[in-house]
C-alpha cells in the first residue's frame, strides 16, 4: 500500500473548509556515481479521474493547484532536491 511508504505524500488542499484538490508523489534516492533524488508520482485507479494534481472544477483558477505545487516543491527542497519539472498533457485546457 502506497500510503504506508514513508516517502510518499499526499496533500488535501480545502477552500472554505471544503476539499477543493490534492497532490500526491514520493521521492526516492537512488545512488550511483552521484546521489540524486527521484520525484516519481504514485498512480491512482484511473476511476478516480486524474492522479497526481487535481482540483475540483469549481475551485479552479483560484490558486489551488498553484499553492498545492508550491507546497510540493517547498517539501523536497527541504529534503535537498534541486530541481523539479511540472509537465501538463497538451489536451487539458485547465492545467
Amino acid at each position: 500500500d502506497w500510503s504506508q511508504k514513508p516517502s510518499n505524500t499526499l496533500w488535501l488542499a480545502y477552500l472554505n473548509g471544503v476539499p477543493a484538490g490534492y497532490v500526491h508523489c514520493r521521492v526516492e534516492e537512488i545512488r550511483g556515481r552521484r546521489k540524486f533524488f527521484h520525484l516519481l508520482y504514485e498512480l491512482t485507479d484511473p476511476d478516480m479521474g486524474q492522479s497526481k494534481v487535481a482540483v475540483v472544477p469549481r475551485c479552479r483558477r483560484r490558486g489551488v493547484g498553484k499553492a498545492l505545487l508550491r507546497t510540493t516543491l517547498e517539501h523536497f527542497r527541504d529534503r535537498g532536491v534541486e530541481i523539479a519539472t511540472a509537465y501538463a498533457y497538451d489536451y487539458n485546457e485547465a492545467a
